[in-house]
């Protein structure tokens, strides 16, 4: 998808994730969501189709040569990448494991499974592939060849790093940066959830479109133009996100009804209800047990008057 979208729009419609979460959270987590859960999304996915319009239709020279192409494959990885977040919630959820522990495991196993991948990959020929496919793909073993595409070429990237301090050093970084999103990602999914995740990551979009704008170091064919259409979206991508996280609570449509603020107003209420009920109750329990007490004194007094009356009915003719 990266190789048919600039920077930025590969990183917004990244922001479909959230759609995919939200639907694999109510299906397998069996999470509750409301009307400003849902209203959020809409939302979002407005922004979304605005960026894509942009995209499509603007035709910057630094987009690829097929943008609905990239968007698809944008949108479509995010159904996996929800897949991912949702299972990451329920074992961090239903399992004490570490955020920490669980990344380094996901590590683990990503790099087993990525060693017998990227051996199959490497088998993988690209020759007879549609040329736009071929070049966004696959790697050209030779330069100057017309031919010799593959699916990957792991030996051909170990190459390169190797003789590339730079790529070296992004490396590092890259390495570093992962670790720290993975486990702030992941310690959001086990204190919130997977849903509202995603919707924090949306928002790292404006720091990556901000970079590729105004870096002058940046290369020209890695710069992108502004664009006011793109910053609609970004900002109703924003929007969206707000309204999501109830930092914006929209007053109609019900959407202020089920805000973790309302249910906490709603359960105080309820709380001081039951509060008054329990006090009602108590003070007519104390009041039948002081009648109760008052009854059992003067049937104690009557039975006293008569014991007395027949001791002096006995004492009498004496």
């Amino acid at each position: 998808s990266l190789s048919f979208l600039p920077s930025s729009i590969y990183q917004m419609f990244r922001g479909a994730v959230i759609i995919f979460t939200c639907s694999s959270s109510i299906i397998f987590l069996k999470n509750k969501y409301y009307r400003h859960h849902f209203f959020g999304i809409f939302v979002v996915v407005v922004g979304l189709v605005i960026v894509g319009l942009k995209a499509v239709l603007k035709g910057d020279s630094n987009t690829g040569e097929n943008p609905g192409f990239g968007i698809f494959l944008c949108v479509l990885s995010q159904a996996f990448s929800s897949g991912l977040m949702v299972t990451e919630e329920k074992l961090l959820k239903g399992y004490e494991t570490p955020p920490l522990k669980a990344v380094g495991l996901e590590g683990m196993w990503g790099v087993i499974c990525y060693i017998f991948l990227l051996i199959i990959f490497y088998f993988i020929r690209c020759d007879s592939w549609p040329d736009f496919l071929k070049e966004g793909v696959c790697i050209k073993e030779d330069p100057d060849k017309t031919d010799g595409y593959r699916l990957e070429n792991a030996i051909f990237a170990v190459k390169q790093i190797w003789d590339s301090g730079l790529l070296k050093a992004y490396l590092s970084l890259y390495v570093l940066s992962i670790a720290s999103f993975n486990f702030s990602g992941l310690t959001i999914s086990k204190n919130v959830s997977s849903t509202a995740r995603t919707i924090v990551d949306t928002l790292r979009t404006i720091v990556i479109w901000l970079f590729f704008l105004t870096m002058p170091f940046l290369p020209e064919e890695t710069k992108e133009t502004f664009s006011w259409l793109q910053l609609l979206g970004f900002f109703i991508l924003i929007l969206g996100s707000l309204i999501y996280n109830e930092i914006l609570v929209i007053p109609f449509c019900g959407c202020e009804k089920n805000t973790k603020e309302a249910i906490k107003k709603r359960q105080q209420k309820q709380k001081e209800v039951l509060e008054k009920a329990l006090e009602v109750d108590n003070e007519e329990e104390k009041k039948n047990e002081d009648e109760e007490k008052k009854d059992d004194k003067k049937k104690d007094d009557e039975k006293k008057v008569d014991e007395k009356k027949d001791d002096e009915k006995e004492d009498g003719p004496n």
